[in-house]
């Protein structure tokens, strides 16, 4: 069972009594065990980054959300208009940065990536 649940993506499992088995299969107990663990490791980080990646995309978000909303009051005036165009742009820059970070992330993880030379 605890093979069925690993295969499935649950990394929480693990084969118990590992040191009732002796020669080959003790030793594949062992590394499946320590293969989940590293895995279980993974899938924490994994998810950890995704929570920080969403929050970096909402924060700015947010911003330019809350200041086009403001640009929308006909008594603005002209300065303050300005300023809240600039900080839309100085986020919507952040936004455009991020996602190529992704991007470049996305493509060191594959296979495909060759570095530049310089």
């Amino acid at each position: 069972e605890p093979i069925q649940k690993i295969a499935k993506g649950d990394f929480s499992v693990k084969i118990r009594n590992e040191e009732k088995y002796d020669g080959e299969i003790g030793v594949l107990v062992k590394s499946i065990n320590d293969m989940t663990d590293e895995l279980n490791t993974m899938e924490k980080m994994r998810q950890e980054f995704v929570s920080n990646v969403s929050h970096e995309i909402q924060s700015p978000l947010t911003s330019i959300k809350g200041f086009a909303r403001a640009l929308q009051d006909d008594n603005l005036s002209e300065e303050k208009r300005k300023h809240y165009l600039t900080i839309i742009e100085t986020e919507t820059t952040r936004l455009s940065k991020l996602s190529q970070n992704l991007l470049k992330l996305t493509l060191l993880e594959s296979e495909e990536y060759t570095p530049e030379r310089v």
